[in-house]
């Protein structure tokens, strides 16, 4: 009995991580971006600091820009966490943190508009 609740548990925690996985996947956009001249000052400080640290983490970085309730929101992503060290930044430079994870679903689920507008090409 107790073999069967844990292969149930392992199943139910599988298909949790695939539809957490679909849900920080990105789509595309045909928006071009002026990297001179629509980059925030705080983000180019944010990414010329990625930039040049070492380490595989930094290394496949992706920055994406989304509409999101009316402004923008600067999407700092990583494939190999899983969204796990996502990072979600509005158009000012405040982070912005989810108290719970709907919240962060939430907020990825209604973005719209993806810009990539950076990557690491480490």
């Amino acid at each position: 009995m107790l073999k069967i609740k844990v292969k149930i548990l392992e199943g139910f925690s599988i298909l949790a991580l695939i539809f957490f996985l679909i849900g920080c996947g990105t789509g595309s956009s045909s928006e071009t971006y002026n990297f001179n001249e629509d980059m925030p000052e705080w983000l180019e400080g944010k990414i010329d600091s990625i930039s040049s640290a070492s380490g595989h983490y930094n290394d496949l970085i992706k920055v994406y820009r989304y509409n999101w309730k009316s402004s923008f929101i600067y999407y700092f992503s990583n494939p190999l966490s899983s969204c796990m060290y996502c990072e979600i930044y509005d158009q000012d430079g405040k982070k912005m943190t989810a108290s719970n994870d709907s919240l962060l679903q939430n907020t990825l689920r209604t973005r719209e508009g993806e810009i990539l507008i950076w990557k690491n090409n480490k």
